[in-house]
């Protein structure tokens, strides 16, 4: 998800991206960029694209100096009306920060030991941002 801020600056330069999701992360997605075309993983084949890439290599291919030189989605234009939408639909938390977060993958990914945390670890993260109001993302048994 962090890597979609990449697409409205492509799509700037003429291409026309496709981009294949897991099927949890499609809705997400089609708020924030509705002008992208977004197949699950499933569909895609060997025909689906002329070209492919990975989504963390669009930086390098894009000729970013650094990663930052794209904006968040949070200040970037293209994404205001998906994320107005989702604004629209949470309530009210104030003026405070809102922070979501996801500490486990899928236990069945071969990595998952070095891509998970327990919630319990994050104890100090969450302690140090007293004030900010922390939204569960998590899915699953360790929901």
């Amino acid at each position: 998800m962090q890597c979609l801020r990449y697409l409205p600056p492509l799509i700037e330069r003429g291409v026309r991206p496709t981009l294949a999701l897991h099927p949890a992360l499609i809705s997400l997605a089609r708020t924030l960029l509705p002008e992208v075309s977004i197949i699950p993983f499933s569909e895609v084949t060997a025909t689906a694209a002329d070209a492919w890439i990975p989504l963390f290599s669009l930086p390098h291919r894009m000729r970013l100096p650094t990663p930052g030189d794209v904006a968040e989605p949070a200040a970037a234009p293209p994404f205001a009306p998906g994320l107005a939408a989702i604004r629209a639909a949470a309530p009210d938390l104030g003026p405070r920060p809102r922070i979501g977060m996801v500490w486990a993958g899928n236990p069945g990914h071969d990595n998952d030991r070095w891509r998970s945390a327990d919630l319990f670890d994050l104890a100090p993260l969450l302690m140090a941002r007293p004030n900010a109001v922390w939204i569960s993302l998590q899915t699953g048994d360790v929901a």
